[in-house]
Order: structure tokens, then sequence, then C-alpha cells
């Protein structure tokens, strides 16, 4: 009995390779001669990886100090004290009841609340965009640019993208 069963997995072995060579035969692919293909010729590895050396042996460039165009030394200080007396001083509610009287954003976290109040008793509330009249600016107290998202009008919102330098937005007196 045991030879049997090895004529049944010889023939199993036979028929599978008889399909793989029907399917193959079947399969007629047109190929391109390689000289005329369309893709560039790939370079060797040799130079990529010479290549690769030169950009390392080149000096780095570098890199310019970035003037800080926001807030000065100073008014960082005294930004930060702020932010401390800020976060003790006032709730949530009364943070958002002091920031709606400035006409300012009253939606974030308690962080962003304590950091626009800071930021508009250190130098005053921030104006609607010159530009398109209804959205609200956003100030980057690193680089000093005014940036306008835009605003909701009934259900479309108007994209504005407007970006002001500091000294182009006035400053309102800030209320509390």
């Amino acid at each position: 009995m045991p030879p049997k069963s090895k004529s049944k997995r010889s023939t199993k072995k036979q028929t599978t390779e008889v399909t793989v060579e029907k399917v193959s035969r079947s399969k007629k692919i047109k190929r391109l001669p390689k000289t005329e293909s369309k893709a560039p010729p790939k370079s060797t590895g040799k130079t990529a990886k010479t290549a690769s050396k030169k950009k390392k042996a080149e000096p780095k460039a570098e890199k310019k100090k970035v003037e800080n165009k926001g807030y000065t030394p100073q008014q960082m200080e005294k930004f930060k004290t702020l932010l401390k007396e800020i976060e003790n001083k006032y709730t949530i509610d009364e943070m958002k009841n002091i920031l709606r009287k400035n006409d300012q954003k009253v939606t974030g976290t308690k962080k962003e609340l304590v950091e626009r109040i800071a930021d508009g008793e250190l130098l005053g509330k921030i104006p609607r965009c010159p530009l398109c009249f209804g959205g609200r600016l956003q100030f980057n107290n690193k680089t000093g640019v005014y940036k306008c998202p835009g605003y909701f009008e009934d259900v479309k919102y108007i994209r504005c993208k407007g970006a002001f330098d500091r000294d182009f937005i006035q400053r309102e007196q800030w209320t509390e």
C-alpha cells in the first residue's frame, strides 16, 4: 500500500507543473526591447554613492539668526509674569467675559484664554481684519505677523488669508 501513496503525490506534482506551463504559454506578454524602453536608464550604484559623499563633504551653510519681530525681550518678560497672574486671578467664565468685552475669540483651552488676555493687556485688543472686515486676526508673538483665517457668513465660509506686519495694525485700548 505505501507505493500507491507515492504515485498519488507524484501525479499531483505533475498536474500542477502542467497547469503552470499552460498558464505561462497562454499568456503572451508584449515586451519592448531594451533599446526602445521609455524609462530613463538606471544609474549604477557607484555613482549614486559618490554623489552622496560629495554632498556630505560640502560644508553646511550657516543658519542666519531670525530677528524676533514679535515681542521685545522686556515685553516677553512682562508677558510671562502676566500669564502667571491671570491664571491664578480669574476663572474660565471670568476670562471669557473679559474677552467678550474686548471683541476677542472666546473659545479654546484655559491656556489659550490666558494667553489672549495677557497679550491684550500687554499690547491692546486686536481689531478685526482690515481686508475682509469680518475675520478675527491672529497674532504670532514670535514673528510679529497678524493673519486672518476668514469668517463664517450665515452658512458660507469666507476665506481671507490676509497677512499683516506688526507695524500695519493699530491696536485699541484693552478694557477689563
